[in-house]
């Protein structure tokens, strides 16, 4: 008789396994090790609690639980081994290194005991650099160490020998001038300048250090150490180049840009770090001396003549706008355009008048231009100022005036910090600098240089900041908004702060760069001073006369505002390591950006970036002349299976292929559609463009008409302000915003709405419209099935015609290979929208429809969804009559303009609903 399965008191327990069960294998004993180190035995009996009194005798309590603690702790001891950690994985992320697990002296001093302690027990080989073995090229360059010391002696001693005999020489010529002098006119007082001598030619130490005697020259780049000289052969090297290359990726050795070794990007995931400390928290810089710099002087009629001849409006020029501007107040960002071309833009620059401390005609201003449209500007100013009378004379301060650009929220706390006026006997009774360093100090609190008003400035001398290193964090009264700053903001004392400025003086440039210790000497200085104390200040401290500019000429973008600060070249170096190393008040300390996270944040600002997003430049034209040259580069080498076939692209209604080149914004196919499609023709094989035969360091440079933007292709910098007379191939710098999920990126083509089917444009138009995107939202509109409505037949050809596509309604097809009846395609419903790849989606438009490309997008991360920055025919989005014109509020505000488009990457058949915009 069976047993009864109810007799078991608990039916849900089983019985114990007999003797003669095997055990449960080898996968159970695999965690034995684990599971008895987790296990903690114990005991039941208590004899040390009385049950009567309730009393607990301690001593008999410890020793009754003496086993059950031993084997906490051996449990304790056994599962930290087990899951421990080693000293280099408790680093940051900014602070580990590849070899630090082997190399104790590469972690922080505060986990080195516990690294040394962790080989120890492990066992691992420790290396030291002094042990291991130099190889060849290491030898090599020990020897090269020895001899670079014996030629910087011989070169030391041959540029001593060239100076004394130019002091000789120069002695000589102004011994037989004032002979020359006294034999003419014994009664004349000063020795007039012969032909050929004049304010280019001079003799003063100035000069001797490569001077203003370069004037209307271009600048050539300082002499590098001797043991860097090979390095710079075809390039120059920023102030900050050592610090760059540990810490950044660089520009390719023998592929610098724009003759500059730039910094790219940092080695570390730096994406949403740069966004963070763009707009949230800290701040982020670059070392941006790569910008040139410009300096015009002459007449201030001529002067302004010049100006006017390349483009500058007459309201800054001679009306009341530009009174501050004028008088070095403010500094002004303009466009500036070829003399006598009206669309012939060269670039957006930012012009700087120096205070006239003198009631003189002369005067001096600087011009900022980005150094891809240097060349073209400088040559740009020679012509137009040698017209004039008198004429202007230019000097290139490229290698004199660095800057750093710096943005985010604390951006002026970081700089305040490290900063201090320099202080000398004479200055203490000075109201205006006295009134500077109030400001100065108050300013610590400003988050954002929109708070300023347009163009504001500062101009004061610096004290050496390394001396006051390792600065502080500021106190919290400092940085917080009373009602001073709130004053500061809306009331700028620009009369009493920019009074002078010692940055257009080259003899105090000179000096400030002369007089700058080293590193060694400041480490002595501060090893004699007390505990806790900064050196004191000698009269012999250098004063780095320095220039902080708000970039807050656009006030229509309610992004966050970015600071530039001018200072001497050989000054940069030692304001930015003490930048670096700050303590801000959020926490960590400032960050550094390379080129990529320049451009990252005006895109998340939807601001273009020069020269990437004007095309329709010079400049920009060459820059996307490199760029398709690297994706084109970067397509051949996949494998065919591993890439995307432009030419078998499936567009849909029986279109076949890429629109243009896949890799590339292509405009010419754009403007000219048939010459285009001539030369990419299948039966010919595809060509690389001419400009790619030329090296990238040269190409900024070369001035041929070839290289120009072809078909006329023009810039317009303000098109609502142009609408009369519109250039054929005009293009107008646009912000993209998708309405729905997609992302786009470069290359992506960007069309108007349909124009010559109706059917295809409501069909867009609904997808245009808002749709629920929560859950709460979705729940209350019923959700219906897509249905397929066949077009009413009236004969046998249509019905067969929309079989295929009842089909794929049928057995719900992805693809829609027969998308050339665009009667069957019913509008969307708004409860239940169509979703990209669909039978219902709608095609893209046509070429025709075709009006620009994207320049630069991505997933956006201050808005949550994919915008870009792209270009546009804007005389084809004129024709649509789909742009909206809505007028900015205030008195005289400008029109915006935007409009509805359709964007698709480039190799992809879907497109997406989004908005344009037009940016400045």
């Amino acid at each position: 008789m069976a047993s009864n399965p109810f007799s078991n008191p608990n039916p849900r327990k089983r019985p114990a396994p007999s003797g003669n069960v095997p055990s449960r294998g080898a996968k159970f004993a695999k965690f034995a090790k684990s599971i008895d180190a987790r296990k903690i035995l114990a005991q039941t009996s208590d004899p040390a609690l009385n049950n009567v009194t309730g009393e607990l005798n301690v001593a008999s309590f410890v020793k009754a639980r003496e086993f059950e603690i031993r084997a906490l702790e051996n449990s304790m001891a056994a599962t930290k081994q087990t899951l421990a950690t080693r000293a280099f994985q408790q680093v940051p992320r900014e602070l580990r290194r590849r070899t630090a697990s082997h190399n104790v002296k590469r972690v922080p001093r505060r986990l080195r005991a516990r690294a040394v302690k962790e080989m120890k027990e492990d066992n691992t080989p420790t290396v030291s650099a002094r042990r291991r073995e130099k190889s060849a090229r290491q030898h090599l360059r020990a020897q090269n160490a020895k001899k670079i010391p014996d030629v910087a002696a011989r070169v030391a001693k041959k540029k001593e020998s060239e100076n004394r005999r130019e002091e000789a020489k120069a002695e000589h010529e102004a011994r037989k001038a004032n002979e020359k002098v006294k034999g003419k006119n014994k009664t004349t007082k000063f020795a007039q300048p012969e032909a050929g001598e004049g304010k280019n030619k001079t003799t003063d130490s100035a000069q001797l250090e490569g001077g203003e005697g370069s004037t209307d020259k271009l600048a050539i780049p300082k002499p590098s150490v001797a043991k860097h000289k090979k390095r710079q052969l075809n390039k120059s090297w920023l102030p900050t180049h050592i610090f760059h290359t540990k810490r950044a990726q660089m520009t390719p050795p023998m592929e610098p840009l724009w003759r500059f070794s730039i910094p790219l990007t940092p080695t570390q995931k730096n994406y949403r770090v740069a966004h963070r400390a763009s707009t949230l928290r800290g701040c982020i810089a670059w070392d941006a001396s790569y910008t040139s710099t410009i300096a015009i002087e002459g007449d201030q009629g001529s002067l302004l003549r010049t100006l006017q001849a390349l483009g500058i409006e007459d309201l800054w020029l001679h009306g009341k706008k530009g009174m501050a501007w004028r008088a070095g107040k403010r500094s002004h960002c303009t466009w500036i355009r070829l003399e006598e071309v009206e669309y012939a833009w060269i670039g957006k620059v930012v012009i700087i008048w120096e205070p006239q401390v003198e009631a003189n005609d002369s005067r001096r201003l600087l011009v900022r231009v980005q150094p891809a449209a240097f060349l073209q500007l400088w040559e740009q100013l020679l012509e137009t100022g040698k017209k004039q009378d008198p004429p202007v004379m230019l000097d290139d301060l490229r290698f004199e005036i660095g800057s750093i650009d710096i943005t985010g929220p604390g951006s002026m706390e970081a700089l305040v910090g490290i900063l201090r006026q320099a202080e000398a006997p004479n200055d203490r009774n000075d109201p205006v600098k006295g009134a500077t360093a109030d400001t100065w100090l108050k300013m610590a609190s400003v988050t954002d240089s929109f708070a300023l008003p347009s163009g504001a400035m500062l101009s004061f001398s610096a004290a050496d900041p390394r001396l006051g290193a390792p600065h502080r964090t500021l106190e919290k009264p400092q940085l917080s908004m009373t009602e001073d700053v709130l004053r500061l903001t809306s009331e700028w004392p620009s009369e009493e702060t920019c009074k002078s400025s010692l940055i257009f003086d080259r003899q105090a440039r000179l000096t400030a760069c002369r007089q700058l210790p080293s590193q060694k000497s400041v480490n002595k200085r501060k090893g004699k001073a007390s505990p806790g104390q900064h050196p004191a200040p000698l009269p012999a401290d250098p004063h780095i006369p320095l220039l902080l500019l708000a970039n807050n000429h656009d006030k229509k973008n309610t992004a966050q505002g970015s600071w530039t600060l001018l200072l001497p070249w050989k000054c940069v170096l030692a304001v930015w390591y003490c930048l670096a190393l700050y303590p801000l008040s959020a926490g960590g300390n400032p960050r550094f950006g390379g080129l990529n996270e320049q451009r990252q944040i005006c895109f998340e600002n939807n601001k273009p970036w020069f020269p990437g997003d004007f095309p329709g430049t010079k400049s920009g034209w060459l820059w996307e002349i490199q760029e398709r040259e690297k994706r084109k580069k970067k397509w051949d080498r996949k494998p065919k299976g591993r890439r995307i076939e432009f030419d078998s692209l499936d567009l849909g209604n029986g279109r076949k292929g890429e629109v243009g080149k896949g890799w590339a914004c292509d405009w010419e196919r754009l403007f000219d559609p048939r010459g285009a499609h001539k030369s990419s023709a299948p039966e010919q094989p595809p060509e690389e463009d001419p400009p790619a035969q030329d090296s990238n360091s040269e190409a900024p440079h070369d001035t041929s008409p070839s290289r120009a933007p072809p078909l006329d292709i023009c810039h317009l910098p303000n098109p609502s302000q142009s609408l009369p007379s519109t250039p054929q191939h005009a293009l107008a710098t646009v912000s993209v915003t998708l309405l729905s999920r997609g992302v786009p990126t470069p290359c992506a083509r960007i069309y108007r709405l349909p124009t010559n089917n109706p059917t295809l444009r409501s069909a867009w138009l609904a997808l245009s419209k808002p749709t629920p995107t929560s859950k709460q939202s979705a729940k209350k509109l019923p959700r219906t099935p897509q249905k397929i409505q066949v077009p009413h037949a009236t004969s046998p050809t249509s019905i067969a015609a929309n079989r295929p596509l009842l089909a794929q309604a049928v057995l719900n097809w992805n693809k829609n290979k027969n998308k050339n009846m665009d009667s069957s395609w019913d509008l969307p419903n708004s409860a239940d929208p169509v979703q990209a790849g669909d039978s219902l989606y709608p095609v893209v438009p046509d070429e025709e429809d075709l009006i620009g490309f994207v320049t630069a997008g991505n997933f956006n991360l201050g808005e949550g969804r994919g915008t870009g920055v792209g270009c546009v025919a804007w005389r084809k989005v004129l024709e649509s009559g789909d742009v909206s014109r809505k007028r900015e509020k205030g008195v005289g505000g400008e029109m915006e303009m935007g409009g509805l488009c359709v964007v698709r990457e480039a190799g992809s058949e879907i497109g997406r609903v989004g908005r344009w915009r037009v940016v400045y």
